[in-house]
């Protein structure tokens, strides 16, 4: 913009655009068609400018130019002074810096062989340490075996206490089923034999009581049998009939065939109630021992069930158990490569 300036360039009115001046009057036509002054820049025929006044603004392009001219004279003149002088200094730099290239030769020369003294007391410190710890390495490892192989020892003995003691629980109560079982069988049969016993004293209670009735009924029998002939003797006596003693004997002999029927009946009647006891007896033994067997089956089935229930128990407990010991002993592993972890680390930091 300023080298515009400086060369008298216009702009157009329409569109802006820099216009330069190369010859002709004030006259100037835009490529965009625009026609205006070349003075004021206004639109043609709208100013009072003159052809003088572009020789006046063509002289003062040209002093402009002569100016920036003289201008760039002097800045190349600055310009090859300023190398000059820069070259001098770079002599001058060139040969301190030869100067400092040998010594810095030198303190490189010292500094490399002390470099080397020093590696090789560093060397020798780091082969000393590194030895020691190996060393320190080697015991931290042997202790962390020691103690994981404590530790697992530790482990398989309590896998060995706990493996024994879901045996013994699985032993103790097969044994408590298995006492339990005759303990039952035990009852059951003194049951049986107290209702045995029961019975039987039932029915010789029954045969004793129906003995007494009999002895009971054949004294009353007796009894009134004696009062039957005691009354006859004194009827027939009374009525001075002949030979009364004859009609006593016909008397007492249809007394005695009604009275032997009575007995016979009395007798079946007895028999009866008797048999009816022993049944009875026996029908309550039966029903005991139904009832006992019933139940007999129904613990065996229990038992059967409950020692499947412990089988299966014993070996959910030793895959359980089984399991546990894998999962421990996987632990066990993680915790000891850890700890060898860690001390493998703490070499390297240290």
């Amino acid at each position: 913009m300023q080298y515009a300036q400086s060369q008298g360039w216009k702009r157009c009115y329409s569109c802006h655009a820099l216009v330069e001046h190369n010859q002709g009057c004030i006259h100037m036509t835009c490529k965009c068609r625009a026609q205006f002054c070349y003075i004021c820049c206004a639109k043609w025929r709208t100013c009072s400018c003159s052809d003088n006044q572009l020789d006046a603004v063509i002289r003062a392009a040209a002093n402009a130019r002569a100016v920036i001219e003289r201008r760039e004279r002097e800045a190349q003149a600055r310009i090859r002074e300023a190398e000059g002088a820069a070259l001098a200094r770079a002599g001058k730099i060139v040969r301190e810096r030869a100067e400092l290239n040998e010594i810095l030769r030198e303190i490189e020369e010292f500094e490399a062989m002390e470099a080397l003294r020093l590696a090789a007391e560093e060397e020798e410190r780091r082969r000393e340490m590194q030895l020691k710890r190996e060393q320190q390495e080697a015991e931290r490892i042997d202790k962390i075996s020691r103690h994981f192989l404590s530790l697992r020892n530790e482990l398989d003995m309590l896998h060995m206490f706990q493996r024994i003691g879901m045996t013994t629980r699985h032993e103790d109560a097969t044994r408590r089923s298995k006492h339990a079982e005759q303990e039952c069988e035990t009852i059951e049969a003194s049951e049986v034999a107290m209702i045995q016993i029961a019975a039987r004293a039932k029915v010789a209670d029954s045969k004793i009581r129906l003995e007494s009735e009999h002895q009971q009924c054949l004294e009353a029998q007796q009894n009134i049998e004696e009062g039957y002939i005691a009354q006859l003797k004194i009827y027939w006596y009374a009525q001075q009939v002949a030979h009364p003693e004859g009609r006593v004997a016909e008397a007492m002999k249809v007394y005695r065939v009604q009275s032997e029927m009575s007995q016979r009946s009395w007798d079946a009647e007895r028999k009866s109630r008797h048999q009816g006891v022993i049944d009875a007896a026996d029908e309550e033994v039966r029903t005991v021992r139904l009832r006992l067997e019933k139940s007999q089956a129904e613990r065996i089935r229990r038992v059967a069930r409950e020692q499947k229930e412990g089988r299966r128990r014993l070996n959910a407990d030793d895959r359980w158990l089984i399991e546990v010991v894998q999962v421990r002993r996987e632990m066990l592993d993680h915790m000891e490569r850890e700890e060898f972890a860690r001390v493998v680390l703490l070499e390297s930091v240290d």
